[in-house]
């Protein structure tokens, strides 16, 4: 028998969730002026991005004796090529998801950025490579004596910064304020960041790249990756020139390398900003383990490597077979812009059934299990982003080049399977602060003392080793908050 509308939502209403809507933004970019976004009349395509207003996008097909138009809809919001970065962030639709996440028990956010290869994801994501020079100014950093006056941090934001500079600056100015009205004059956050590549089906480190990571299968969250504390704009700035130096980058026929520009992004990589906030209005000891003042929100930003046709770079087409066979013979020479397109495409459609299966999961008030086995760290990690532990988001980057009308259709019907996602998202309730580094200690304890008794040769060593850089990372950010706030148990 069929369920009911009604049997679905009474389901959904059992955990105090409600269905929460993606928001798909669209973005498109400014024609180039030469390469593979460049007006060329004499590439046309049969489909071309035909108009656009601030909700929806018409894209035209060229039958062989008629003209047709098909409309896609994105209430979010449509930008348009004279659009600035700043007009990017600045939309209220977007800016109510840095609400979500600043807000003492607030939500998770995860907003990806989706297109074809040169169309700018990493461009509106992180920034342009100018503006994450060293700033000349500093900022006060956390816990100095003028780290907790307004003005101190109301500098210009530069132009050229994309969402996450934005995000980061725009939550610290808000909680500094709130803190400029706390009367004990100590900070009661810190903000932590950490960054992940994923590339041919692994994931490493993005701060110390010879690093791997492993992506727990039960949480589908990150083990064992660098995290460094963000204390000021120049902690931020530095941070994100590292994540830009270590990420693969290649020059290719769509997006080439050029002074100012690495290229095409070989790997998708997501940057996590924690924001760890302890409410200073509850007791930290309440005889029974401490009160529940400490809260933690994230915002990841995950910029997706770009989807491409063979035929557009003109690279050799590689099969599955192939590629196996190349990768057992790979002896560290360059690899071959065939081979990553073969995994990004394959990792990216991975995501639209993912996309799918949740969907429909969460339409019939079933829970959404993300995938353990049988597919890439990407994906496990991915995965967990639909379960309702966040609420996502995507930036749909868009080519307004004729010659681009195919990789556009595939772009629009790749979003509007994303706008139909709606998840239960769950606010992240707050918790004793105690209780949770007393547990925090535990693990990283019980974690060290595992892999002390772990074999070097056994093949589970690299794991436990993994878990316990985990743990101990985890309690050392608790103990600089717990420093900072002076607390003594």
């Amino acid at each position: 028998m069929p369920t009911t509308k009604s049997k679905v939502n009474k389901k959904n209403q059992k955990g105090n969730t409600h269905l929460h809507p993606t928001s798909v933004f669209i973005r498109i970019r400014p024609l180039a002026e030469s390469g593979g976004h460049a007006e060329d009349t004499n590439h046309y395509s049969s489909k071309h991005l035909e108009a656009w207003d601030e909700q929806s996008v018409t894209l035209s097909t060229q039958y062989l004796f008629s003209k047709g138009n098909a409309r896609y809809n994105f209430p979010a919001r449509v930008w348009g090529p004279e659009t600035t970065q700043k007009d990017v962030y600045e939309t209220p639709s977007f800016r109510r998801l840095v609400d979500e996440f600043v807000a003492f028990e607030g939500r998770n956010v995860v907003a990806f950025a989706y297109g074809q290869t040169g169309t700018g994801k990493t461009h509106t994501t992180l920034g342009t490579d100018k503006s994450l020079l060293p700033r000349r100014r500093s900022t006060p950093p956390m816990g100095s004596e003028n780290s907790t006056k307004y003005d101190d941090v109301a500098y210009d934001d530069d132009d050229g910064w994309g969402i996450f500079p934005r995000v980061f600056t725009t939550a610290r100015a808000t909680l500094i304020q709130k803190n400029h009205h706390n009367t004990t004059k100590t900070p009661f956050y810190i903000f932590t960041a950490s960054a992940i590549e994923f590339y041919l089906a692994d994931a490493s480190d993005l701060l110390q790249p010879q690093k791997n990571i492993r992506i727990d299968p039960d949480s589908h969250r990150p083990c064992g990756c660098t995290t460094v504390v963000l204390s000021s704009v120049d902690d931020m700035i530095s941070f994100l020139n590292t994540v830009r130096q270590n990420r693969t980058t290649r020059s290719t026929r769509m997006n080439r390398a050029h002074e100012t520009h690495g290229g095409s992004s070989r790997s998708h990589a997501a940057l996590i900003l924690t924001l760890h906030q302890l409410d200073s209005a509850v007791g930290v000891d309440d005889g029974g383990g401490g009160g529940d003042n400490y809260c933690q929100t994230t915002f990841t930003i995950v910029d997706l490597a770009g989807a491409e046709r063979p035929s557009k770079t003109k690279e050799k087409r590689y099969g599955g077979i192939e590629m196996a066979l190349w990768m057992k013979e790979y002896k560290g020479e360059e690899i071959p812009v065939g081979c990553q397109a073969l995994v990004i495409n394959l990792e990216l459609s991975s995501i639209a059934s993912e996309v799918l299966r949740a969907t429909g999961a969460h339409r019939q008030g079933k829970p959404y299990t993300p995938p353990r086995q049988l597919c890439t760290e990407t994906i496990k990690f991915l995965g967990g982003c639909f379960d309702g532990d966040s609420i996502t988001a995507m930036i749909l980057c868009l080519s307004p080049a004729g010659s681009n009308g195919w990789e556009t259709w595939f772009s629009l019907q790749y979003g509007e399977k994303v706008s139909r996602l709606k998840v239960p998202v769950r606010r992240q309730r707050a918790k004793s602060f105690k209780r949770v580094y007393r547990n925090a200690e535990k693990k990283a304890k019980d974690a060290a003392e595992a892999l002390k008794r772990a074999n070097v040769g056994n093949k589970y060593y690299v794991i436990k080793e993994t878990l316990a850089r985990d743990a101990q990372q985890g309690l050392e950010q608790l103990e600089r908050l717990r420093c900072l706030l002076r607390l003594d148990f």
